[in-house]
């Protein structure tokens, strides 16, 4: 059965601060490793973005069905696809996925899962912040937010 929004925020919070520089690569072991075996690649967190990987393998753990993926542009799709993505702009809620392009496009290039709503900001676990499992606060209209993806969580 499917797991809940505050499940998968508290595994990934449990993660905070995981790093992929470090000699016994946590980010590796704890997030990419376990992704890697369930998805069949080969990723590593020093030589991958894992943004994507650290949202999947987080909602794969909670069981919650997700994009095998280890791209943002692949992930948005599959949200796309199933029409659960929602447009910038839009109040969203605990345990949705952000995805951003911090450059300007079209197509997102980073992401997180949201874990906190709190007036016009959200507060973000996402993987991969400064090469680490990190928290970001942002307007939920900024303009580096492209769209956000609706898991299909069981209901709380």
């Amino acid at each position: 059965m499917a797991g809940t929004a505050a499940q998968a925020c508290a595994k990934f919070k449990s993660w905070y601060d995981l790093k992929c520089s470090e000699a016994n690569g946590r980010a590796d072991k704890y997030i990419v490793k376990p992704w890697d075996k369930w998805t069949g690649c080969k990723a590593t967190a020093k030589k991958n973005p894992w943004c994507q990987i650290s949202v999947s393998e987080c909602l794969h753990y909670v069981k919650v069905s997700t994009s095998s993926s280890a791209g943002c542009k692949q992930a948005q799709s599959w949200y796309k696809a199933r029409k659960r993505l929602k447009s910038r702009g839009t109040k969203p809620a605990k345990g949705w996925q952000v995805f951003y392009n911090f450059s300007g496009g079209k197509n997102p290039t980073h992401t997180g899962l949201i874990y906190k709503t709190s007036g016009s900001y959200i507060l973000v676990y996402e993987g991969n912040k400064k090469n680490a499992v990190g928290v970001r606060k942002i307007k939920y209209n900024s303009k580096y937010i492209l769209s956000f993806g609706v898991p299909p969580y069981k209901k709380a």
